[in-house]
C-alpha cells in the first residue's frame, strides 16, 4: 500500500522495495529455523542399504578422483534390505564416506562392514565404516560430536581386514 502512495517518487520506492526484499529474506530465515526444529519425518521403505551406501560413493566420484581409495565391502552374506528412509541414510553415508576419503592417505582404503545384531529385540542391521586414516587422539575423540569441532589431525591406523575390524 505504502508503494501505491509513493508512486512517481523513485528514491522512496527503492526503499520500500529494499525493505520488502528484508521482509522476505527475514521470513525464508524464519521458515527455514521452524523447519529446523520440527520432528524429522522419514520416509520408510524397503532397500538395499549396499545400493544406498554404493549411490553415495558413486556420488563422491569427483571427490576421490586426486586420491586411490578403495571401497571395501564385507556383508558377511546377511540379508541387507532394511526399512529406511534411502534419502537420509544416504545422506549420512555420502557424510562419513567424503569425511573418511578426506581422512585417508593415498593410496587409501575404507571398508564398509555389515553385522546382524539386535536391537531392543528386533533383529537389526549394523554398518560400520572404517578408514585407513590417521584417526583421533583421545581427546579429539571426546569432542567429536560437539557442534562445529574439527580435527586437523588424526591418530590411528587400521589393518585393512575388515571383518576382524568390525
Amino acid at each position: 500500500m505504502l508503494a501505491l502512495e509513493l508512486k512517481g517518487r523513485p528514491r522512496e520506492l527503492e526503499l520500500v522495495d529494499r525493505t520488502q526484499s528484508a521482509l522476505d529474506y527475514l521470513h525464508h530465515l524464519y521458515e527455514e529455523v521452524r523447519g529446523y526444529a520440527a520432528p524429522i519425518k522419514l520416509d520408510r521403505q524397503t532397500c538395499d542399504v549396499a545400493q544406498v551406501w554404493r549411490g553415495a560413493w558413486s556420488h563422491l566420484r569427483l571427490l576421490r578422483e586426486e586420491k586411490q581409495i578403495e571401497l571395501c565391502e564385507e556383508t558377511s552374506g546377511l540379508k541387507l534390505r532394511c526399512d529406511v528412509d534411502w534419502f537420509t541414510i544416504g545422506q549420512v553415508f555420502r557424510s562419513v564416506l567424503e569425511n573418511a576419503i578426506d581422512a585417508c592417505p593415498d593410496p587409501g582404503r575404507i571398508g564398509i562392514c555389515c553385522s546382524g545384531v539386535t536391537l531392543d529385540g528386533p533383529p537389526a542391521l549394523m554398518v560400520t565404516v572404517r578408514d585407513n586414516g590417521s584417526g583421533f587422539d583421545h581427546e579429539s575423540s571426546r569432542k567429536v560430536f560437539d557442534a562445529f569441532f574439527h580435527q586437523g589431525q588424526r591418530h590411528r591406523s587400521w589393518n585393512g581386514n575388515c571383518a576382524s575390524d568390525c
